[in-house]
């Protein structure tokens, strides 16, 4: 039996603290009797957190409908070389974001590995940045 404290630490959640002096190859020979405790990081030896952390939900899953893939199909053909626009506008962006996410902060994949939708949605960047008349509207 060694001796403990127990400390409110925020939101409901409690610490307990196991005072101990000696570590077997770096491992605190001392297990929590509190079920589901997380054990705090290595500057918090002989602590455990309980509830442990709630983990982070996942992103919700995104299917793109149909009409939508189809659309970006044909938008794609035959335009290699707005397409190499739209990688350096792509390109740019990373640039700016250190390569990741902006709102997610994941790292991002070079221009060629990203989904159709990606892909076609840089080609629309490019293509709305051009005057209407290179694009055959208006006069």
């Amino acid at each position: 039996m060694r001796p403990a404290i127990i400390t409110n630490v925020d939101g409901g959640r409690v610490a307990l603290h196991v005072f101990t002096d000696r570590f077997v190859d770096d491992v605190l020979p001392v297990t929590p009797s509190v079920p589901n405790a997380t054990l705090g990081g290595p500057d918090q030896p002989g602590t455990w957190f309980w509830p442990p952390e709630p983990a982070k939900p996942a992103a919700p899953t995104y299917t793109p409908p149909d009409e939508l893939l189809e659309r970006a199909l044909v938008a794609m053909e035959g335009v290699e070389g707005e397409l190499r626009e739209a990688e350096r506008a792509y390109n740019a962006y990373l640039s700016a974001t250190d390569g990741r996410s902006a709102v997610t902060g994941e790292k991002l994949p070079p221009f060629g590995a990203c989904p159709l939708l990606v892909r076609a949605g840089w080609l629309a960047v490019v293509r709305s940045s051009k005057p209407p008349e290179v694009m055959g509207v208006g006069s």
